[in-house]
């Protein structure tokens, strides 16, 4: 679904898997759920008062798991930033992109265009 100049407010749960939120606020106290899948949250959506309740799924909360433990881990640091910054460039590390289907679509991720 595309969420176009909507507002979630305070109690609203906000389902990102599937959707694409363009022009978007999110207001303090909404309730972001996520259980891995695709989504897109354009960069002119802002979220005012920063207090956002974020709920994960077992699968989504294992890879923020995983990430925790390798960015604590010696030399694994560079790595999960690449993997999570598209921006992030270091010449030791060559992340492999993840596709969800035949075509070549980019897997689960903040897409921001």
């Amino acid at each position: 679904m595309n969420y176009v100049d909507h507002t979630f407010r305070a109690g609203d749960v906000v389902v990102i898997d599937g959707n694409r939120f363009v022009r978007c606020t999110f207001e303090a106290d909404c309730v972001l759920t996520y259980k891995g899948g695709e989504f897109s949250i354009e960069t002119t959506c802002r979220f005012a008062n920063a207090g956002c309740v974020l709920q994960l799924s077992a699968s989504a909360g294992n890879v923020v798991t995983l990430f925790r433990l390798l960015m604590s881990l010696p030399g694994t640091r560079p790595a999960v930033l690449a993997a999570i910054d598209p921006t992030y460039s270091d010449p030791r590390v060559a992340v492999a992109e993840t596709t969800s289907d035949p075509k070549g679509t980019t897997g689960a991720g903040n897409k921001t265009n």
